[in-house]
């Protein structure tokens, strides 16, 4: 209820001062466009008063919602490109449950031998027993190959070392390419089944989950990325003045601080939900 209340506030007042930052961003360059919160967003966040409640509004050029292992990349992603970042999330960004996965990520890379992204397409449909979208299966396998790259290669970004079985204990997760550790994982093969074992799984041990965490919490920091931490988001603010026949426009975000009851309004053209399944 707090939540709708505000929304329908906010909402004019908002509206306006989002759309003339969208119209700056149309008028020059995306990466110049970003700057253009970055002043109100320097002098900290502004306090006013709503229907009874003391709201601190802060200003953003992205805000991420979630602080998992989708959520850190997303947010190291955007502060990476010059965007002013923020990234909400209920739990301090290493105990999100990505911290859960253990056994690794698989993807066709040939960095410990020749594999293929039919390969790996071939052993993931079988392994659904034809039963999946072999067309968006397919297509998940060429990405994991090419544009999924950054993520499996993670090893490259100080993810922690791994020695395994069948190694010699000097061995790291990262080789002396710089390409990750592969381990044979999850009847993984070769040749479409018939070219034994592929070393296609990224891990870290059997913590592959908590390396990953650590690894991108301390990249998005790299990037000057503001956290706040135990904040749990209301609900989104979305631009009710459209024309019409336009889609609603989300403008922001609501959320509450879990320590001290506080209310917040994140203020945004860019907001990416990343909050688990």
């Amino acid at each position: 209820m707090i939540a709708a209340a505000l929304q329908r506030r906010l909402s004019s007042s908002f509206a306006a001062a989002a759309a003339h930052s969208s119209s700056s961003s149309s008028s020059s360059s995306h990466r110049t466009a970003c700057f253009s919160t970055a002043a109100a967003a320097a002098s900290g966040p502004t306090v006013s008063k709503i229907g009874g409640y003391e709201v601190k509004t802060h200003t953003y050029d992205a805000v991420v919602v979630g602080a998992g292992g989708a959520g850190l990349r997303a947010a190291f992603g955007l502060a990476s490109q010059g965007l002013r970042t923020a990234c909400i999330t209920k739990l301090f960004p290493t105990r999100s449950h990505t911290v859960a996965a253990q056994g690794g990520i698989n993807a066709a890379l040939g960095n410990m031998g020749e594999d293929d992204w039919r390969w790996h397409a071939f052993d993931t449909i079988k392994g659904s027993d034809w039963l999946g979208d072999q067309a968006s299966q397919c297509l998940r396998m060429q990405f994991n190959t090419c544009a999924g790259r950054p993520l499996v290669l993670s090893a490259s970004w100080s993810l922690t070392a791994s020695p395994s079985r069948g190694l010699k204990k000097e061995k790291s997760i990262r080789q002396d390419k710089g390409l990750g550790f592969r381990r044979a994982f999850g009847g993984q093969s070769l040749k479409y089944g018939k070219g034994g074992q592929a070393y296609r799984c990224a891990a870290a041990a059997d913590r592959t989950g908590h390396a990953m965490l650590h690894t991108l919490y301390g990249r998005a920091l790299s990037y000057s990325c503001n956290f706040f931490v135990e904040y749990f988001a209301l609900d989104l603010i979305m631009e009710e003045t459209l024309g019409k026949g336009d889609s609603p426009r989300c403008r922001g975000v609501i959320a509450l601080c879990l320590e001290d009851g506080s209310l917040h309004r994140f203020a945004t053209n860019h907001t990416v939900l990343a909050t688990g399944g």
